[in-house]
């Protein structure tokens, strides 16, 4: 989904809405093949509805002349048509003013007259009165070229009025992509600061007992630290590189444990190029070593596996703790059971779950449950279409 908002693109003019006055090509080919038609509407009924000049003229000046002027009005249409769409709606307000009306009206004015003058004059050319004459009277063919005009001006508006109402969709989808992207920025900018402040901390405490394990520590978290700018900020990443950010801070806790700590990981290999949001693996992994290896009097074990499961990419972080769960008892609980921040190991774990809510909504989950005598954090997204 984050790829898709940052691909989300809308017409913007400040806070109006300004629609295209551009008539596409296709729609010039359905204009031109609209007026085709009504020009063999035209001369068919003027064929067989008895409606003939008394001076026999012939079916192809007929036709010749409906030809012309179906040309004059394909010719006319998108010029009105983007007239028409250059109009700029006002938000809450899709009413046409006084004023438009009345630019419409002197426009038709204008628009039938030509359209009347040039039908009067080709039939004048073609039927000299020495031959009769010919052609409906000048108040006949000013009406009728007044009721195409409004024909015009009707899908113009219709088109309009089309074109804002995607307009106004385009802009919502915009508007949430960029509320999206401001969330997620601010939940990232808490989870940096959130894990270094932690980080900071565990080495402080361990100044006075062990000052080359602080040293080593302190090296280590400035790789760490280079690899989160190498980043970019952005909010997702290859695999790969996620797993190389997460190992970074799993060595941190193994200066911090010793021997005490057993780390294993199991990752599918096929996915290592897949996009992942970006320290989504670290807040799980600072979870299971404060809440379940950091109680622990024995020896602890912290088991990071990476699979896929149908359509989905599954990623856990496994700990022989009891986290913050109960007791080894406690039921296995169901997926998508809702745990809050403060039972999710505060700021890190809820924004995670934030995160992967902006990211991908309801087709995302974090879940922490017991599973045969292990705390299990698992996240679940979906996998892009095409991955083998």
């Amino acid at each position: 989904m984050s790829r898709d908002l940052q691909r989300a693109e809308v017409w913007t003019t400040g806070t109006h809405a300004v629609l295209s006055t551009t008539v596409s090509r296709r729609e010039r080919l359905l204009i031109a093949a609209f007026w085709l038609l009504y020009a063999v509407v035209t001369v068919v009924n003027v064929l067989f509805g008895g409606r003939r000049g008394p001076d026999g003229t012939s079916d192809a000046v007929i036709f010749w002349i409906a030809i012309a002027e179906a040309v004059g009005w394909a010719l006319a249409t998108p010029l009105l048509f983007e007239l028409v769409a250059g109009h700029t709606v006002e938000e809450g307000d899709d009413a046409l003013t006084s004023g438009e009306l009345l630019r419409f009206v002197l426009i038709g004015l204008g628009v039938v007259g030509l359209m009347t003058a040039f039908g009067v004059g080709l039939r004048a050319a073609l039927f000299p009165p020495r031959r009769g004459g010919g052609g409906p009277p000048i108040w006949f063919a000013f009406t009728n070229n007044a009721v195409l005009y409004g024909a015009v001006i009707a899908a113009g508006l219709a088109r309009a009025y089309s074109l804002q109402s995607r307009w106004r969709e385009q802009r919502a989808v915009r508007l949430e992509a960029e509320l999206a992207r401001a969330t997620l920025a601010t939940l990232r900018q808490q989870i940096d600061p959130h894990f270094l402040f932690n980080t900071l901390n565990l080495i402080s405490s361990l100044v006075d007992r062990d000052p080359k394990g602080v040293r080593r520590m302190i090296a280590r978290l400035s790789e760490l630290l280079r690899a989160s700018l190498e980043t970019g900020g952005r909010q997702e990443i290859p695999l790969r590189q996620e797993l190389a950010l997460l190992n970074a801070y799993l060595d941190i806790m193994r200066m911090r444990f010793g021997a005490r700590l057993d780390i294993t990981h199991t990752v599918d290999e096929s996915l290592m190029d897949v996009f992942v949001p970006s320290f989504l693996l670290q807040p799980l992994a600072e979870n299971a070593m404060r809440h379940g290896i950091e109680p622990l009097r024995g020896a602890g074990r912290v088991e990071v596996q990476v699979h896929r499961a149908d359509h989905e990419l599954v990623m856990q972080v496994r700990d022989n703790g009891n986290g913050s769960l109960p007791d080894d008892t406690a039921p296995d609980t169901p997926r998508n059971t809702p745990v809050s921040p403060d039972e999710a190991g505060g700021i890190g774990l809820g924004n995670t779950r934030a995160r992967l809510m902006q990211l991908y909504g309801p087709a995302a989950s974090l879940d922490l449950r017991r599973e045969q005598g292990m705390t299990v954090a698992e996240v679940r997204i979906p996998l892009p279409a095409g991955v083998a």
